[in-house]
């Protein structure tokens, strides 16, 4: 997702720890250099639910594209 409105390393962190106590979020990482985030998330947590949590901290998003995958846990 392109994030907007991060000006400095504080607001990346913020932004990254809000993404990462969203529900359903699995992994986060957040480029303030890059203006981008990349959220792995459940088939549970909609995308919505991700751009409330980057409103919460402050900054606004927009989705740029959503890749479907199967997580499998355990041991093979």
């Amino acid at each position: 997702m392109a994030i907007y409105g991060i000006r400095d390393n504080e607001g990346r962190e913020r932004v990254e720890e809000s993404l990462e106590s969203t529900i359903g979020a699995i992994s986060v990482d957040v480029s303030s250099f890059l203006g981008r985030a990349v959220v792995e998330h459940a088939a549970s947590c909609p995308p919505n639910r991700l751009l409330r949590s980057v409103e919460d901290a402050g900054c606004f998003a927009e989705i740029l594209s959503v890749r479907k995958s199967t997580l499998m846990f355990g041991y093979f």
